[in-house]
């Protein structure tokens, strides 16, 4: 998906790829990336994804939005 792809820090354009790809100790990752226009090389970290207990997400696909709602205690 191209919209999420990070912006080349030296010529602004998405189109890049990962090259390496290494866990950190806290879950995380470390990718190595590549401009395929201007051949640039860079870091970027991914973040552990956390599981949102207790709420509830809505999703619009419209306007490509959601939202978190508390879920209410039975």
């Amino acid at each position: 998906m191209l919209a999420r792809c990070p912006e080349c820090p030296k010529c602004k354009t998405r189109y890049n790829e990962v090259i390496l790809r290494k866990p950190t100790i806290d879950g995380d990752f470390i990718r190595r990336r590549h401009c395929l226009d201007c051949g640039h090389r860079w870091y970027t970290l991914q973040t552990a994804e956390t599981l949102i207990e207790g709420h509830t997400l809505q999703w619009s696909k419209l306007t490509r939005t959601y939202t978190i709602n508390e879920t209410p205690s039975t």
